[in-house]
């Protein structure tokens, strides 16, 4: 393969290197597992399409050389042939390239060396190469018929020697050689009848292939060769007419002549009438067998459609003939000499006749060729039947035949399974010919005995699948139907009755097209009103009527019991019947109306109770719904419903019962949220449709089934709130679309509805959801806004009262509905003003320089060839300066209009400029007002900033709350508001700073307490304690209160405490005479708390906490006292304390000590719950402050730590599974347990800064103690076998204890270290080591 490789690289370097490609071809004589198509792709491909022609020339030459000098065998001739010579020439003479490949010396030595060369050379070739010699030659009769007349006899005499030879091969490439040189030359009759004959009784399969090439060849010729002359009928015709009667009991032989009749039927169709008997009569022998061959049965219908055609072909004509005006003209048209033309080729050619349009007449004064036939005897004169008769033109098949033949069409349909690709395109063609059968025999006589007889055995246990075999059999009533309705309904009637049960009963959607289609018909021929119906088709109507009940009754009645899909399909089939007959007579559903909406509430209860499986699944609540799919609903309940909702959408109105019911469901499947949404759009096209026909109706005749106000104004509620975040964006375009259209109509069309209705609408709808006003499509949005500024006063008060108090926004809440206040008030502008600059804006360095001109500052020169700017013109100072002051000029005629509009619709793109517009458009209007008006508002704004709805937006950034704050916040005059709204605002929608300020303005001018402890409440939030105790100093009212704030702050915790304790003893003493305020004694209380934490006194706070009950107090000590035993008992159980990370993470700690490895999957849900608390929190602090986030990174450190212990307990239970028996159990565990050494590496490594508080230092040493326990329990036992893995726990508790003594005392904390010392190691000795 490498060699052959090597060979094509050189080759493609060196193509005139011939010989190499004639070598090559030697490593085909030999099989070989080695794939070389690549070989025969480059002979095929790059040689033959690819060399130009005069190296095909010389590779021609080259061949002609070796095949006489006999350089190779004959079977590396055969292969050089075969792979090599015919494709290139072949492609050579398609391409134009003949002459300059072959000249006629090639020709000449191909002729007589090749092909007639002497006998003793010419009786050496072998099978293989006679047969390459004769496609060779016929490749030359092919597309070189002109130069190749001196060399006919030579020619004829090699094809017709090889057509006396018995080997079957030759033979059949021998007549496809023949048959070219007789299309090509004319030749004796004879010897064209014996070629002809010889093809017509050569029907073995082997040759079939060839024959068929060979006979498509001559067949067109023939008119040409063999004229009719003075007999009525071509000789030809006579031959293969007479083959048909002799040999028609063979099924091969009749095969084969009506194959070549079907292929070349314009050239029998003078002569149809000695055929089409014959033809009809073994139509049923051929296709209805059930074992026929696939071919057989096509055969068999293209007879028929042959027939069929041959009879519209005739009536075409006799139509051109009754027409005509001249006789003369008749007798041309119906002359069978039109056939002696040049038909078109059959699509079957064979492998080199691609081009046959090339004639080449006989030469005046050329002898006929003396050949003579294979027997040298001559063809007798034969009379075949009828053919003393007068060729018929006007030949018509008769009644017995047409029936045949629509009988055959019919029966074959019903015999095919279409069920492959060819069996299905059997089935098609054998429908479309019955109707065209139909088509030209209108008046034809339909039996349906098989029809009868096919349904009356519908049954499992038949070949055919019974519902096959219906849809068949009704696939064939409509193609009759379509031609002869009236005629075929009244012959027929009980075989529609009796197909009626079987269809419904299968209940398949094919069938049931076919049924509709046949009902359809039915209906329209004989309508159920017309006097003229017939009793027995009244019965029918009944029959439907009466099927369809009993099919919903099954589905709706409670006692029954179906499987869903069972159901769904029955009510499929029933909607699909009553669809197709509701477009034939409207008022065909009205008797079904009651069991319809019983349905629709089945599948409404279906479609309900798959959303909440879905629900069930484990779908997240809250995080999830809004980016949560739409529940997965069969499709087959969703078609079913809208279908149910399209049938009665236009009956229901009628009655008041109906319309009840209606309302109901529509209002369940509207405010259920696993409804889909096609579903809902066809919901609303329904009530649109309702609405819009109810107002024409109302206005034109005053129904009484119209539609009310107030139903109007609930099914506009309800569509407003429909769940539409799953829905796909075409489905929400098309919904916004439609329903906004709607709305906008009954809100805005004066000449359809009352001002009244108008104003209802707008106000109950519209107001309160305001989906117009805030619509993604500018347009709509517009003209919907049209409908605001004209309810809405033109003052800036008016506007501003609207939006703080008039409206309801809580529809929108969860976007930042300001922009919409925003449009309201800037639409009030005066467009039409000129724009202005401020007088302090846009300031710029003079053009000219004034004093003596620096020497470094050079002026650019002119470059004379000007660059091209990106419109094309050239750039040059003038241009320049000309383009810059037509822009000036243009910006000078700019109107306030031209700003507002585009800013408005980024406004309303962008939330954050709609945030700055509002922040600066705010407080220019508020000072514009009058001080009655801005007294007016100031109850409103606080009543709208106390809105609860503000919460749907906390998250948001920005939101409605930081904007309407900020922008009061700017305002001037302030109006005064609660000092706790402030806060609360603040903390809850990170309007922190904002509020800060207000607070700290508020405390200038007031200095009232609640407004301080506000205040102070957000500086402890966001840990800025220097700020809070500042605070309290300036107005706490004892020296104690001042002194112990310093303390604190300075890190005196038990001077502080001291003092803070003794304050509140004189409290209660009444030192103070009550004048101290309760918020300063809390404060006390809080600040010996805070220092009793510091100081790490959990029994005093414990003790502490279980006097006055504070949970909150107990679970932060307990579990570093530690107490697990009264945690477990008395605080865990009745604990009711806010959701906070801090909580997660003692529940974590609690879980972990009291389960151990049993609780490490609870132990780290809480931890992702601590985390999902966690980053809410990080998410409501100010985006640049770090001091307030601190609390939180370490609760982040915490959180991890949890999980990492989690880790070690798991990693323990594991590496403590082998038997301690075993003798490698030292090697096991001095190698496991990596886990565990890498997480106690680190906690080594990751500790707080060393100035961080004390109580950061307990809350994670202290957790890290409790797992260095569970670490020193697990290898306890582990002394003498593995001293590194139980002496692991004692070293690093060690290091944790001495770490946060050390850090007590750098603290100034002696005592305290002391203490750790004493109690938190809990062993009698600590090794030196340590």
């Amino acid at each position: 393969k490498r060699l052959i490789k090597c060979f094509l690289n050189y080759l493609r370097h060196d193509r005139t290197e011939v010989s190499a490609l004639f070598d090559m071809l030697s490593i085909f004589l030999y099989r070989s597992r080695i794939d070389y198509s690549f070989l025969k792709e480059f002979y095929v491909i790059e040689v033959a399409e690819g060399y130009a022609p005069n190296l095909k020339k010389t590779i021609l030459t080259h061949f002609l050389n070796i095949f006489q000098l006999k350089q190779y065998g004959q079977d590396h001739l055969v292969v050089a042939m075969q792979i090599l010579i015919l494709p290139m020439l072949a492609h050579s003479f398609q391409n134009g390239q003949s002459w300059e490949v072959v000249d006629p010396s090639i020709v000449k030595i191909i002729v007589d060396k090749l092909l007639d060369p002497p006998e003793e050379v010419s009786a050496e070739y072998d099978e293989p190469l006679r047969i390459e010699l004769l496609q060779l030659a016929t490749l030359l009769l092919k597309y070189l018929q002109n130069d190749l007349v001196h060399h006919r006899k030579e020619l004829i005499k090699f094809g017709w020697n090889h057509l006396k030879r018995e080997d079957n091969s030759s033979k059949q490439w021998a007549f496809v050689n023949v048959c070219h040189f007789l299309e090509a030359y004319q030749a004796p009759e004879k010897i064209i009848l014996q070629v002809f004959i010889a093809l017509l009784r050569t029907c073995q399969p082997e040759n079939k292939l060839l024959v068929k090439q060979a006979l498509d060849i001559l067949m067109p010729a023939l008119p040409r060769r063999l004229p009719p002359g003075d007999t009525r009928m071509p000789i030809w015709i006579r031959y293969t007419k007479k083959i048909l009667v002799e040999e028609g009991h063979s099924i091969p032989n009749m095969i084969h002549i009506f194959q070549l009749i079907v292929r070349h039927a314009e050239l029998f169709y003078s002569c149809r009438a000695h055929f089409v008997p014959q033809m009809v009569n073994s139509l049923s022998r051929l296709g209805l067998p059930y074992n026929t061959t696939a071919e057989n049965r096509r055969l068999a219908i293209e007879l028929a459609g042959l027939v069929v055609a041959w009879e519209r072909q005739r009536q075409s004509e006799m139509k051109v003939v009754q027409e005509s005006e001249s006789q003369n003209q008749i007798v041309d048209m119906l002359s069978p000499t039109v056939i002696g033309g040049d038909p078109k080729r059959s699509s079957d050619v064979p492998m080199f006749a691609d081009d046959l349009s090339k004639r080449v007449k006989v030469e005046p004064g050329l002898q006929p060729l003396p050949v003579m036939s294979p027997g040298g005897a001559s063809i007798p004169n034969i009379e075949t039947p009828g053919s003393s008769g007068q060729p018929d033109e006007e030949y018509k098949p008769n009644a017995a035949m047409e029936e045949m033949i629509i009988t055959f069409l019919i029966r074959v349909s019903l015999v095919i399974e279409p069920k492959e690709k060819e069996s299905s395109s059997m089935y098609k063609q054998a429908l479309d010919l019955l109707t065209q059968a139909l088509e030209v025999w209108p008046n034809a006589n339909v039996k349906f005995n098989y029809l009868e007889k096919l349904l009356g055995n519908l049954t499992p246990s038949q070949s055919k699948d019974p519902a096959t075999a219906l849809a068949q059999g009704l696939d064939v009533m409509n193609k009759v139907l379509e031609k002869q309705p009236r005629l075929f309904i009244r012959n027929n009637i009980n075989h529609i009755s009796q197909i009626l049960e079987p269809c419904f009963n299968n209940k398949m959607l094919d069938a049931g097209k076919s049924l509709c289609s046949l009902l359809k018909m039915v209906f329209s021929a004989f309508p159920l009103e017309a006097a003229t119906t017939p009793q027995d088709i009244k019965m029918l109507y009944q029959r439907v009527q009466d099927l369809i009940q009993k099919h919903l009754a099954a589905v709706t009645t409670p006692q029954i019991t179906l499987e869903a899909s069972n159901a769904n399909s029955i009510i499929s089939f029933a909607l699909f019947v009553l669809n197709a007959l509701a477009e034939v007579q409207k008022n065909f559903i009205d008797p079904f109306i009651v069991l319809l909406l019983r349905v629709l509430q089945r599948l409404a209860r279906d479609m309900g109770s798959s959303a909440g499986n879905h629900a069930r699944q484990g779908q997240r609540p809250e995080m999830d719904s809004a980016v949560s799919s739409r529940p997965t609903v069969d499709s087959t309940v969703i078609c079913n419903m809208k279908t149910v909702l399209k049938l009665i959408s236009e009956r229901v109105m009628g009655s008041s019962e109906y319309r009840r019911n209606m309302g109901q469901i529509l209002q369940t499947l509207l405010s259920e949220r696993g409804t889909d949404s096609s579903v809902l759009l066809c919901i609303l096209d329904m009530i649109k449709a309702w609405i819009e026909d109810d107002y024409r109706l109302v206005s034109s005749a005053g129904s009484v089934s119209s539609l009310n106000p107030k139903d109007i104004v609930t099914y506009l509620q309800k569509l407003s709130v429909v769940d539409r975040k799953s829905f796909s964006s075409s489905a929400q375009e098309e919904w916004d679309a439609k329903y906004l259209q709607l709305l906008y109509s009954l809100c805005g069309d004066s000449t359809k509805y009352p001002l009244a209705s108008r104003q209802e609408y707008f106000h109950k709808v519209e107001r309160q959801y305001m989906l117009g006003f805030r619509a993604k499509d500018p347009e709509m949005r517009k003209r919907f806004f049209r409908l605001y500024h004209d309810y809405v006063g033109k003052t800036l008060f008016a506007r501003l009262q609207f939006i703080i108090q008039t409206q309801d926004w809580e529809a929108v809440s969860d976007v930042f509905w300001l922009k919409q206040g925003l449009d309201l008030i800037l639409a009030i502008l005066v467009e039409n003003e000129p724009i202005s600059l401020a007088s302090n804006s846009a300031r710029l360095t003079p053009l000219t320089i004034v004093g003596p001109v620096p020497d470094r500052i050079i002026m650019p020169q002119q470059v004379p060839d000007a660059h091209e700017s990106l419109d094309g013109t050239s750039l040059s100072f003038d241009s320049l300066t000309t383009r810059h002051s037509q822009f000036l000029n243009e910006a000078s005629k700019l109107v306030v209009a031209d700003v507002m509009a585009p800013l408005k619709e980024l406004a309303f793109a962008d939330p954050n400029v709609a945030y700055h517009l509002w922040v600066l458009v705010f407080p220019i209007v508020w000072v514009t007002l009058q001080k009655d008006e801005q007294v007016a508002l100031a109850k409103p704004i606080i009543a709208l900033l106390s809105k609860d709805y503000h919460k749907r937006q906390q998250g948001c950034r920005p939101n409605v709350a930081q904007a309407l704050l900020e922008g009061l916040h700017l305002s001037h005059p302030q109006p005064r508001m609660p000092s706790e709204l402030i806060k609360y605002i603040g903390k809850t929608c990170n309007a922190w700073h904002t509020s800060i300020a207000l607070l700290e303005s508020h405390m200038l001018l007031m200095n009232e307490a609640k407004c301080s402890e506000s205040l102070a409440e957000l500086y402890r939030l966001l840990n800025e304690d220097d700020m809070r105790y500042g605070l309290w100093k300036r107005r706490s009212i004892t020296a104690e209160t001042r002194a112990g704030l310093s303390l604190v702050q300075h890190g005196y915790w038990q001077q502080a405490q001291t003092l803070f304790y003794q304050a509140m003893i004189k409290a209660t003493q009444g030192t103070y005479n009550n004048t101290v305020p309760k918020a300063e004694m809390c404060l006390w209380e809080e600040q010996w708390l805070s220092c009793a934490t510091q100081l790490g006194q959990w029994e005093v706070l414990a003790d502490f906490g279980k006097g006055v009950e504070n949970y909150e107090i107990l679970l932060d000590c307990l579990w570093k006292a530690p107490d697990w035993t009264y945690m477990k008992e008395h605080v865990i159980p009745k604990a009711q304390v806010e959701e906070t990370p801090k909580l997660r993470l003692i529940q974590a700690f609690f879980t972990l000590h009291d389960k151990g490895t049993n609780g490490v999957g609870e132990a780290e849900n809480l931890v992702s719950k601590g985390v999902e608390l966690a980053l809410e929190q990080w998410w409501q602090l100010p985006e640049m402050s770090v001091q307030s986030r601190m609390p939180l990174l370490q609760q982040f450190q915490q959180l991890v730590e949890v999980k990492e212990s989690s880790k070690i307990l798991l990693d323990i239970a594991n590496g403590n599974k082998p038997a301690s028996g075993n003798s490698g159990a030292s090697s096991n565990h001095q190698n496991s347990f990596a886990d565990l050494k890498d997480i106690l590496e680190t906690w080594r490594l990751r500790t707080p800064n060393d100035w961080d508080n004390t109580t950061i230092w307990y809350d994670l040493l202290q957790w890290r103690n409790e797992m260095y326990n569970s670490v020193i329990d697990a290898f306890k036992d582990f002394g003498q076998t593995n001293p590194q893995l139980h002496h692991l726990g004692y070293r690093d508790k060690a290091w944790n204890v001495n770490k946060l003594a050390h850090i007590t005392r750098k603290h100034g904390l002696p005592d305290v270290c002391v203490t750790i010392l004493d109690k938190m190691y809990g062993h009698a000795t600590m090794g030196k080591s340590r």
